[in-house]
């Protein structure tokens, strides 16, 4: 685990300014980690207060879920907030965007694609 986060330091071409390349490091986790079946990513500025065992239940022939971006659902009464918002950040729906520091990983089901 830790030679993986290692690798951090040589990824220098970023896609975007918004978007760095290491954003996408956490797309590699469940290949690098195939000897656990599910895993769980996290940001390191979430917090858990709770037993999160239950949230590896919650995926079940899912190769990956993430938590709807909150955004949208502040905002959902105000058509023209969300319109601002979608066009800004070029979001075709903001209801299916999801937020990647909150990652849940069907580790075995995903290293098939």
């Amino acid at each position: 685990m830790i030679e993986y986060w290692r690798n951090v330091n040589r990824i220098t071409n970023n896609v975007s300014e918004r978007f760095p390349a290491v954003t996408f490091l956490r797309l590699g986790i469940p290949i690098e980690f195939q000897e656990f079946d599910k895993m769980l990513y996290l940001d390191a500025d979430t917090l858990v207060y709770t037993d999160i065992h239950h949230v590896f239940n919650q995926l079940k022939t899912e190769t990956i879920a993430g938590v709807l971006y909150i955004f949208h659902y502040l905002n959902t009464a105000d058509d023209q907030i969300l319109k601002q918002y979608n066009d800004t950040y070029n979001i075709v729906d903001s209801s299916k965007y999801i937020n990647s520091g909150v990652l849940l990983y069907n580790n075995k089901q995903y290293a098939q694609y």
